[in-house]
């Protein structure tokens, strides 16, 4: 690839600085009628409860701050009433921080395969960057 098609798409990434969230509270403002996730299971399949996972102290400090700042900001809500029940599981970086994740493993057998996967999207962008704009 040549120096100036490698940098078409960075410089445009630059330009747009301003619009690409980079933390839950830089999208308190999205409009849910905008962008809204749900998973798409399918409706024979009864609600998954998945049993309470204990962690240590340390770890539930961490998880209870990290869930806590995307509800602050109304990006997400508690709910009284879950049909499905996912534990969090914490996973250490090798910076030394953690990432917070949902265990979505039985649940995944619960949604259909989706007929018309994306592609990877590396090659989607390698096939952007050597087609002329």
């Amino acid at each position: 690839m040549g120096g100036n098609t490698r940098r078409a798409p960075i410089g445009l990434l630059l330009e747009y600085y301003d619009i690409f969230a980079f933390g839950p509270k830089e999208m308190s403002g999205i409009n849910p009628s905008i962008m809204k996730h749900r998973l798409n299971v399918d409706p024979a399949h009864k609600p998954l409860v998945k049993k309470k996972r204990h962690m240590g102290p340390k770890r539930a400090t961490v998880a209870i701050a990290e869930v806590q700042k995307p509800v602050e900001v109304v990006f997400i809500r508690e709910c009284q009433y879950a049909e499905g029940i996912f534990n969090v599981v914490l996973i250490k970086k090798p910076s030394g921080s953690w990432r917070v994740c949902v265990d979505f493993t039985d649940p995944s057998k619960a949604c259909p395969k989706d007929s018309y996967p994306l592609p990877k999207i590396n090659k989607l962008v390698d096939a952007k960057a050597v087609t002329p704009y």
